[in-house]
């Protein structure tokens, strides 16, 4: 379907009705275009460049349809390949992407001090031409709004880690208005916000009067449902996002190999990392009767080819988190992931470093029968 263009009335065509720039970028936003598009579609305009230069209606536009926005949340146990699952969906559009730098790709870290200055903007002292003045300077999101308005045939991304760790309702303010999409990706809802809109028309030099979400800008982000900083996501926010859960069950290569995989010994004991993470979550959920967020990931540890260093990450991360976050939490327990023999912490950060067993024997029974029903439910 095309749109012509009467390049003398500065009007946009289509049948008997005649919109200027602005009536027609309303329409479109809004999704009201009649039988032009399917409603499951989302679409961008595509400007081509002198091809009717000798007409007198100049058919300039023409609309296609491609790219949905979505708004999407990871969430998960620490180490569950939360963030492998971002890469993974992104590369579904741009299968170069490796997790570093690209121009449609925009990442952000939630902290505690993190606010909506940061995330949306905030007017700055600058230095121009050798003289103080106050301007406005961007946070992320606008630069991903910025780049989506800019690049409406190409899918941009806003990646947010740990939204959880800081008042993401506070973070989002009055931008959580758009979050409501309809089918073909665009905001529901349009807001006022002045500061924002004169910023994105002067980049690009054109009017914008009203916020909104085009339809090629995806949010993405990830939440760690075992941090214990964490500030509560509400429901109304929660209801503006697809919550994805990522599983611990661990990933595997294309030879079904678990990704990750890393060996080591206690004494007489060996012990394979992604089998151990495993054992340890049903040990936690079932014979310590602790919630399943208390669980770890297969990325919880990542591992090199550095054995030495490999070890050394163990008895960093682990023995610390084990000793700390679950052994402590059942304190009064009569069931223990370590020796009864161990009462300390540095006691067990020395047995380790020794190679020496940390594990008590009911752990251990534990950890064989696991390898035994695994390898049974492999070979079927």
């Amino acid at each position: 379907m095309q749109i012509k263009y009467n390049d003398s009335t500065k009007q946009y065509i289509i049948g008997e009705t005649k919109l200027t720039n602005d009536e027609l970028i309303n329409l479109i936003r809004m999704g009201t275009l009649p039988n032009i598009l399917l409603k499951e579609e989302s679409f961008i305009i595509k400007q081509k460049n002198n091809d009717y230069e000798n007409e007198s209606e100049n058919i300039v536009y023409d609309l296609i349809s491609n790219i949905v926005g979505r708004n999407i949340v990871y969430f998960g146990a620490p180490g569950t390949g939360k963030s492998f699952k971002v890469t993974q969906f992104i590369k579904e559009t741009y299968p170069e992407y490796d997790g570093n730098n690209h121009e449609n790709i925009f990442r952000v870290t939630i902290y505690p001090d993190y606010s909506y200055y940061n995330f949306i903007g905030s007017i700055m002292p600058i230095m121009k031409d050798g003289n103080i003045i106050y301007d406005f300077k961007p946070g992320v999101f606008t630069l991903a709004l910025l780049k989506a308005l800019a690049k409406p045939n190409e899918h941009i991304f806003l990646v947010i880690e740990e939204m959880s760790r800081g008042n993401v309702a506070a973070i989002f303010g009055d931008i959580f208005q758009l979050l409501d999409r309809k089918d073909n990706g665009y905001s529901e809802y349009a807001i006022d916000n002045e500061l924002l809109a004169t910023y994105l028309s002067n980049e690009l030099s054109k009017t914008i009067n009203k916020l909104f979400l085009p339809s090629n800008l995806s949010i993405i982000g990830t939440v760690n449902t075992n941090d214990q900083n964490v500030n509560v996501i509400d429901t109304a926010f929660k209801r503006r996002f697809e919550f994805e859960y990522v599983p611990v069950e661990p990933i595997k290569d294309s030879n079904n190999k678990s990704l990750n995989s890393f060996e080591f010994k206690l004494d007489n004991n060996s012990f394979e990392w992604c089998t151990l993470y495993m054992a340890l979550n049903l040990f936690i959920t079932t014979t310590l009767n602790l919630n399943e967020d208390k669980q770890i990931g297969q990325f919880f540890i990542k591992f090199g080819s550095d054995e030495k260093n490999n070890i050394d990450l163990i008895k960093n991360k682990l023995l610390h988190y084990l000793w700390e976050d679950i052994q402590n939490s059942v304190i009064h327990s009569k069931n223990s992931i370590f020796k009864s023999s161990i009462r300390s912490f540095s006691a067990l950060y020395k047995e380790f470093e020794l190679k020496k067993n940390i594990f008590s024997d009911e752990f251990l029974e534990h950890y064989k029968s696991f390898v035994i029903e695994n390898s049974e439910l492999n070979e079927n």
